[in-house]
């Protein structure tokens, strides 16, 4: 529902799992089916480390309308 989901972490220790709150709206239109969502995560190894840049697809899977056929 929002726009950006940005989420600042002072500190997740090596091996530690976060969890990042999100929630999500479909519109009225939309087929059911699998969609993409990537996140860009951007971190330092230590604290005077550069900042690197990760980027991961995950897929929803969302259950709403069929898609109609398209005939003649």
């Amino acid at each position: 529902n929002d726009g950006n989901y940005t989420r600042h972490y002072d500190r997740i220790g090596g091996g530690e799992t976060v969890s990042v709150p999100y929630s999500m709206a479909i519109r009225k239109d939309t087929y059911s089916g699998y969609y993409p969502i990537t996140f860009t995560i951007e971190y330092k190894d230590s604290t005077e480390g550069d900042v690197q840049k990760a980027e991961e697809v995950f897929y929803v899977k969302v259950q709403n309308k069929e898609k109609e056929e398209e005939t003649g």
